[in-house]
């Protein structure tokens, strides 16, 4: 995506920084031909897919006139699954053209973006992608990204664990400096050694004059000899290596089918030049700076003002960001490890690897960063949505396929058919102890009134009934036709304790046994548990911390402001923004294990802005705002949901959360890291001093902590006493002008519907505690987002599969069923593997590529540690990839982990 890049070839002459090696005369050019290719963006996908497919139809014509040309398909491989669901007579031709050099693919199945999506997608991407582009001939050795809106600090690690030699970017490696009152921009060389925040070093280089400084080479050799010429001065004193980059082509454009041509009579006029790929650019460049001393930089590529990161596309489309957490919580938190589990558990084969590799796909596709950052024309974002749908429909599906075969294989001693039953899952690696809430359907006819909920050892545990309703139950079987059962329906909810990490446990439910009723609170003055109270004194709400009597008037608030931006860039209005206390807040619903109580912010709002007057309208509308706090028993944690009915433009929604303390320093995480983050980090001109976060918020002075999960809700900022988070961020164009502040284009770029008005949703969860690691933080932030997973059935298999018989005649009135073929397995009641270390966290639990359970393990803390695992079966330390891997240990085995450290472990227990 070339946004604002309308790139200025002027002289730099400056000598490189970092080093005193002496440079060499640079004459030497690399042509790369490529296309960026943005599957949906200013067109939606239907439509640039015609244009992919003229694209590599014309490039055919031009690989068979000439041979030895080679082309670039943005290091991507869906693009091959693009264009052959059109032509796929072609898949051989393709084939042949990949193996032989001639078209270059991968190593990425697709150019995520990396900040707004979870790091086990960037592995798994690689991971498509690398299998994709050998399967079809050979895959590209080099990290190639360039236009992610920054690059995360632990990509060198990823790159080096899937054998790839280098990183080639265009972003986030903009650094600005004020010499006497005066900004500029640092010099930084396009050359360097980028360290992850491991350690790991990786050889980058940067597209400083973007990935389109010889777009078009003129046939006309004056021409020709003029681009060379601006490029050559552009690279002075840029480059240890001898060799300029000249990255031919830009977003959708097809194939320069005479640049050979040009080039070779470039060559005879004496300029060293040549067509390559980036894998042999990069092989060259290596060996021209090996024992030169490279500058080196530590720590994200996030460096860069407003327009060079686009940061405001952590909120924009923010409806998205919700769906996509969900999404990816649903695959890699809930389906992977409950799947693995039940093969650990012995239920062999039951991993459903084919259908979570095509959701993997299906989410992916929503990745790039025209998709996930809100930055498309409306059709695609509305795709989207239906795509989230989809993912989440087969996904849930899944889920209760898993659950189900949990339930009828349990260990519990009172498991017969007349007893139901209730499972419960948690997918996360530490234990877990939480409210959990299910829906039990009783036959009818069984008359069950009163019932008792039975752990393990016999014990009767308190539930409290939240409804119980009479309706029909529908049951679908494969074998039957589509059946209807008398049910009674009855939604309990119970404390469901200690349940071990990666493990299930179970409770009967026994018809007609007196069970222990849990009944809420009649005296509270609002809602409580062991550690909070909520009320309301009139119209101020009240938050007492029962740990420390700590009291908080009003601690969230709402804060609405003009946005002039667009899509990419929050621009900031003259106007103060509007600071909304709860007009009114409604009666406390308690129950037997906490409550909640429901803010309304309704409010009068500036029905848009006026470009013209550079204001606020006149004119209001009333939006309408519903935030609904939750307490619950055991949870230190303070639910917060939120519903909006916008009805303004151009403007934004944050959330504010108070601390109780002034300032304070700002740690969030991003995929597989945890940082304090440092004011106008990025840039010291932006008008939106706001950071990322992918899981969490921790604010933190003196010991004290808040601390705030979230779930989509990407962009915060510190504010003076606490934490701001976007929830709503309205604009009606792609992008606009950023002097004249007019659309930039034509109607291609007005995006009405990204003035979001309808309904938006939404949660977080808010903390108050001492300081917490990063890790703590990190696994707390799994526990609000995905719970524990809670199943109800039957003990007996066959009590909601029958369905309806044929009806022919009376003599075949018989039901039929499914072979159990998990028929003597039953759950472990214990997880494949725990670690001692408090500071080591698991990002995923999924079945192997070679069988066994991959565990992937991070130390998100700054120190080393020494961690002892116990485990069942062997021990093997492999990569990201999965491909090599080396014996650990059996049982037990101990490592240690360098800060920051990722280690991908399977175990084999076979």
């Amino acid at each position: 995506m070339n946004r604002c890049k309308n790139v200025c070839f002027g002289k730099r002459d400056f000598p490189l920084s970092g080093t005193d090696e002496k440079r060499t005369e640079m004459k030497k050019f690399i042509v790369i031909s490529h296309t960026h290719w943005d599957r949906e963006w200013y067109m939606p996908f239907s439509v640039f897919r015609l244009k992919l497919a003229d694209l590599i139809d014309r490039l055919f014509a031009v690989l068979e006139k000439d041979p030895d040309f080679i082309f670039h398909l943005d290091a991507q491989t869906v693009v091959l699954e693009d264009y052959l669901a059109i032509r796929p007579q072609n898949e051989e031709k393709l084939k042949n053209y990949i193996a032989s050099g001639n078209i270059r693919v991968g190593p990425w199945y697709l150019q995520n973006d990396f900040y707004l999506t979870d790091g086990e997608v960037t592995v798994r991407n690689l991971m498509i992608g690398t299998e994709i582009a050998n399967r079809f001939g050979k895959c590209g050795t080099v990290g190639y990204a360039p236009d992610q809106f920054g690059n995360i600090s632990q990509l060198p690690q990823i790159l080096k664990d899937f054998g790839l030699k280098a990183f080639v970017f265009g972003r986030g490696f903009r650094i600005y400096e004020r010499k006497n009152g005066v900004r500029s921009e640092k010099k930084l060389p396009a050359e360097f050694e980028w360290e992850g925040a491991d350690g790991t070093k990786c050889f980058a280089v940067h597209l400083k004059y973007w990935y389109n400084n010889a777009q078009h080479i003129p046939a006309e050799r004056e021409l020709a000899h003029l681009l060379l010429d601006i490029n050559e001065r552009n690279f002075e004193g840029l480059n240890v290596s001898p060799y300029i980059l000249l990255m031919n082509g830009v977003d959708h454009l097809e194939a320069q089918g005479d640049v050979r041509e040009i080039i070779a009579g470039l060559r005879k006029d004496g300029v060293d030049i040549e067509q390559s790929s980036l894998d042999d650019y990069i092989e060259k460049t290596l060996d021209a700076t090996k024992g030169k001393t490279l500058f080196s930089y530590r720590g994200a590529l996030n460096k860069g003002g407003d327009y060079d990161l686009l940061k405001g596309c952590w909120s924009s489309r923010c409806y998205l960001k919700t769906e996509n957490v969900r999404s990816q919580d649903l695959l890699i938190h809930r389906l992977e490890p409950l799947y693995a589990y039940l093969e650990e558990s012995g239920f062999s084969g039951v991993y459903p690897a084919d259908e979570l590799k095509y959701l993997w796909k299906e989410l992916m596709k929503n990745h790039p960063h025209d998709n996930i950052c809100g930055c498309s024309r409306d059709e695609t974002h509305r795709h989207m949505e239906d795509s989230f749908a989809r993912i989440r429909e087969m996904g849930e599906e899944l889920l209760s396929r898993g659950m189900k075969i949990a339930a009828t294989h349990g260990r519990h001693p009172l498991a017969k058919e007349q007893n139901y039953s209730v499972t419960v899952f948690n997918g996360t690696e530490r234990e877990q102890s939480a409210v959990a809430e299910t829906c039990m359907r009783f036959l009818r006819d069984e008359k069950i009134g009163d019932f008792a909920l039975v752990d393990e050892s016999g014990n009767s545990l308190p539930y409290e009934i939240v409804d119980r309703n009479e309706g029909l139950a529908d049951v679908f079987s494969p074998l039957n036709l589509p059946g209807v059962l008398d049910v009674d329906y009855v939604r309990i909810r119970f404390y469901a304790e200690k349940i071990p990490a990666y493990t299930a446990k179970q409770f009967a439910v026994v018809p007609h046994e007196k069970g222990v009723k849990a009944m809420p609170s009649e005296t509270a003055r609002g809602i409580e548990n062991e550690f909070y109270e909520l009320y309301a004194e009139e119209k101020t709400l009240v938050l007492r911390d029962k740990r420390t009597g700590d009291v908080y008037r009003n601690p969230i608030l709402l804060e609405d402001s003009a946005d002039k931006g667009d899509s990419y860039v929050y621009r900031v209005s003259p106007e103060k923004p509007l600071i909304l206390t709860p007009y009114s807040i409604e009666k406390p619903v308690r129950d037997a294990f906490g409550g909640t109580l429901t803010l309304s912010f309704d409010y009068d709002c500036p029905a848009g802005y006026d470009f013209s007057l550079d204001c606020r309208d006149e004119e209001k509308v009333k939006n309408e705002v519903r935030v609904t706090l939750a307490l619950q028993k055991g949870s230190e944690t303070i639910g917060i949901s939120y519903r909006i009915v916008n009805r303004a433009r151009d403007h934004r929604i944050r959330i504010l959360l108070k601390s109780g303390f002034s300032g304070g320093k700002i740690y969030t995480d991003s995929p597989f890291d945890y940082a304090e983050r440092e004011k106008f980090e990025s840039c010291d001109e932006t008008e939106s001093d706001t950071h990322h976060n992918s899981t969490f918020v921790q604010l933190t002075e003196g010991g004290r902590s808040l601390i705030v999960y979230t779930e989509g809700q990407h962009e915060t900022e510190a504010v003076k006493d606490g934490l701001a988070f976007t929830l709503l961020r309205a604009t009606g164009v792609i992008n606009r002008n950023p002097v004249t502040f007019l659309p930039a284009g034509g109607p291609q770029w007005d995006v009405p519907e990204n003035q979001i008005l309808r309904a938006v949703e939404g949660r977080l969860g808010a903390e108050y505690s001492a300081e917490r690691s990063g890790a703590d933080c990190y696994v707390r932030g799994k526990f609000f987002r995905n719970g524990l997973i809670c199943h109800a059935d039957s003990f007996d298999s066959k009590k909601y599969s029958g369905g309806r018989f044929a009806v022919q005649t009376a003599e075949l009135e018989r039901l039929y069923y499914l072979e159990d073929k998990y028929a003597g397995c039953a759950l472990s009641a214990a997880p494949i593997v725990t670690c001692d270390c408090p500071h080591i966290v698991a990002s995923c639990h999924k079945n192997g590529e070679k069988g066994g359970t991959i565990v992937r393990f991070v130390n998100l803390s700054d120190t080393k540690q020494n961690v002892e695992f116990t485990f069942r079966g062997k021990m093997y330390v492999t990569d990201m990839a999965e491909r090599e891997e080396r014996f650990a240990g059996e049982t037990n085995a101990r490592r240690t982990f360098a800060p920051k450290q990722i280690i991908t472990v399977r175990f084999s227990y076979v």
